[in-house]
């Protein structure tokens, strides 16, 4: 098992003063982007692996030491599979690369590049220091982390999936993502969002949405998040770590893998260092 943690982001300083003891207090709100990638992604500048011909990258990621926050990817000694985060700029319209890496959506939700997270449980860290399902973690005892939100998507062959199993299926299948916070070992909250449903099940504001159903009527097309959707995250509270499930409402379908798309991930941040 080898592991890798990164992030890009953009923060947005709120305020800032010195402590009287010499140290420093911080408080922003952290926007997670993964599009500092791109500038580089052809180039090859980052030590890792591509696949599907430098769509998809699972390795190598820069950290700098002043990130709190990362997002955690673990993959097998082969480097076939990986679970926990990657990276992609694949999209729907990138039909040769199979749709396991590809947003089922035109675009990224912002610039190129997002994150693509991947569930294997059977990839487990072998050092103790993280385990797999610490998917993103505030990797600080000096300050505070709230999640506030994060963009989703289903992958393109997540969604084509789910479209074979309610073709074949009279019930539709829910797929269900949840996110879960922890502090100091204890659940801080969790929150769920649907990325397929009976029609009607998702929230969907597009007026030109039942022309992408194939001329099927809206009303009893079941739903498959196709558009960078918003995720509430601000019920897990203050968290040391977050981790990620997907869930079926046929637990003995196996066809459906687990895979979904993030990008543009919000925390409001409080650090408070002590000089030492």
């Amino acid at each position: 098992m080898k592991r890798n943690i990164f992030i890009i982001f953009i923060a947005a300083l709120s305020a800032v003063s010195c402590l009287t003891n010499g140290g420093f207090e911080s408080t922003y709100q952290l926007v997670a982007t993964f599009d500092g990638f791109s500038e580089s992604w052809d180039e090859n500048y980052y030590d890792g692996e591509f696949y599907g011909d430098d769509k998809a990258y699972f390795e190598g990621a820069s950290i700098t030491e002043d990130n709190f926050v990362f997002f955690n990817c673990m993959y097998d000694e082969d480097m076939k599979d990986f679970t926990g985060f990657g990276l992609s700029m694949a999209t729907a319209k990138d039909e040769e690369y199979g749709g396991r890496f590809s947003v089922n959506a035109d675009e990224a939700s912002s610039g190129n590049v997002f994150a693509l997270f991947h569930n294997n449980p059977e990839i487990k860290s072998d050092s103790g220091e993280l385990q797999s399902d610490y998917h993103i973690f505030f990797a600080t005892t000096e300050g505070t982390c709230a999640p506030v939100s994060c963009m989703v998507n289903n992958t393109k062959l997540v969604a084509d999936r789910i479209a074979e199993y309610n073709a074949a299926h009279e019930v539709p299948v829910e797929v269900t993502l949840t996110a879960t916070g922890y502090l100091n070992g204890a659940e801080t909250g969790s929150a769920e969002i649907l990325l397929a449903g009976p029609a009607g099940s998702l929230d969907d504001d597009d007026e030109d949405d039942s022309e992408s159903k194939s001329g099927q009527d809206s009303a009893e097309t079941p739903d498959i998040m196709s558009k960078w959707t918003k995720f509430d995250l601000s019920k897990l509270g203050y968290i040391e770590y977050i981790t990620f499930s997907l869930s079926f409402s046929d637990e003995s379908q196996t066809e459906i893998p687990e895979y979904f798309c993030m990008d543009s991930f919000v925390a409001n941040i409080h650090i408070a260092i002590e000089a030492e």
